[in-house]
């Protein structure tokens, strides 16, 4: 199993089931350091798949599919989503339950070839692979992890859910566009310290080729007393199953605003009345 991060590509990952703990080993010392993933355990961790920087991990007794986004050294990473079998109860081939015939299971980079298995049991690339089809089957929109980790207030995986050159555009608000997924995670680190009740509605979306637009409702109630109170269309390309850029058109609600009238003699400059 290959990884598009040439940093990755040096390293082997292991996941200890037991502990739950995940360490990169350098293959040629073959020294062994903890990957820090916060207070985040893959317990009973089996099939591991790198896709990029984000990592699936399989844990069989949870019966659950671990979804890591790693740093692009291997060293860190944070759980942006935990996968479970679709609710249909649709067959695919994927059951986590099984038992584990080891207690750590490793991911290598690069494998040219694999072992012939005499066993019946899937094997780790398998029901990894699996995950990710899970995966797209059970989460297709990245806006929804989007809300989902907003009405979370939770910066970190929120910011992990964004590319490291992710370009951000506000066309109604020229100078307030920026790059990079650390922004991203100052913006929202400060929007959540400020605003504790902070809430995302979803209210419309579709999809076209990369790009997923939606409509939304942000409100709460900031810590002076204030109230937040915004709606509009956010227009998002999708790269790898993470945010890559993003057209902004979010804008305060106006309850107190003139009527239609008002606002057609303010855009035309025509005198009022």
């Amino acid at each position: 199993m290959r990884t598009e991060s040439p940093s990755l590509l040096m390293a082997l990952l292991v996941v200890q089931s037991a502990t739950g703990l995940l360490f990169r080993v350098d293959p040629l010392t073959g020294v062994a350091t903890r990957v820090d993933l916060g207070e985040t355990l893959l317990t009973n961790g089996d099939g591991l798949l790198v896709v990029g920087t984000t990592l699936y991990v399989v844990q069989n007794r949870l019966n659950q599919v671990a979804v890591i986004k790693l740093s692009p050294d291997g060293t860190s990473g944070v759980l942006v989503d935990t996968l479970t079998s679709p609710a249909s109860g649709e067959n695919t081939g994927f059951d986590a339950r099984r038992p584990s015939r080891s207690l750590e299971t490793a991911c290598i980079y690069p494998t040219r070839a694999s072992r012939p298995r005499s066993s019946r049991r899937p094997s780790s690339e398998s029901l990894a692979s699996t995950a990710v089809e899970l995966y797209r089957r059970g989460m297709t929109l990245v806006i929804e992890r989007l809300q989902q980790a907003q009405n979370a207030r939770a910066a970190p995986r929120l910011a992990a859910l964004f590319t490291d050159d992710y370009q951000s555009v506000q066309p109604a608000h020229p100078n307030r566009g920026f790059g990079g997924s650390s922004q991203v995670f100052a913006n929202w680190s400060s929007i959540f310290a400020n605003i504790p009740d902070f809430t995302a509605e979803l209210l419309a979306w579709t999809v076209d080729g990369d790009k997923e637009w939606s409509e939304w409702h942000w409100h709460g109630t900031r810590t002076d007393g204030s109230v937040l109170c915004e709606r509009g269309v956010i227009i998002v390309t999708v790269r790898n199953n993470m945010l890559a850029a993003a057209r902004l058109y979010m804008e305060p609600t106006e309850f107190d605003g003139g009527d239609i009238e008002t606002a057609v003699q303010e855009m035309t400059g025509s005198p009022t009345d």
